[in-house]
């Protein structure tokens, strides 16, 4: 007796959860359907955008064919062919010396390294020679020895 009120209580479960899952299932086909019939509006709005915005863009380059035409021969005064024989004109504005320059700059970066070599030597040479504290009292001898830096007094005993 036991046991038999234990499996009915057991497939009532079952059946309750059963149709609890029946009903979900619905409510997720039901909102299925509403995304899908959103996504098919919204896709029909989408080829309906495209399609309006197509013909304006003819509609546009229809209006300005003619304008464009007519804009050109006003701005030259000679009609557009004469325009774009002057366009390559334009191109022989650039400088005809650049070969010269080429020439030059090896002989510029060469001398620039010579400098910069030399000068690496002579701040090689003048770091050897510096002796260095390690107290660093040297530092404190140029900043005092200097005559770049006027005495503002008030250090507040802060050290120079």
């Amino acid at each position: 007796a036991n046991a038999e009120s234990a499996v009915a209580e057991c497939v009532k479960a079952r059946e309750h959860l059963v149709s609890g899952l029946e009903k979900l299932l619905d409510e997720s086909r039901s909102a299925l359907e509403a995304d899908k019939s959103a996504a098919s509006e919204l896709l029909k709005r989408k080829a309906e955008i495209e399609d309006k915005k197509q013909q304006v863009e003819v509609a546009i380059m229809r209006a300005l064919g003619p304008t464009e035409s007519n804009g050109q021969p006003g701005e030259g005064d000679t009609g557009s062919p004469h325009n774009e024989l002057d366009r390559p004109e334009m191109e022989a504005l650039t400088p005809p010396q650049m070969e010269d320059e080429d020439a030059d700059e090896p002989v510029e970066a060469s001398e620039t390294a010579n400098i910069l070599s030399s000068t690496e030597q002579d701040s090689a040479q003048s770091i050897q020679s510096i002796p260095v504290s390690t107290n660093g009292s040297k530092k404190r001898r140029r900043v005092d020895d200097s005559e770049d830096f006027p005495d503002l007094g008030g250090d507040d005993g802060i050290e120079p």
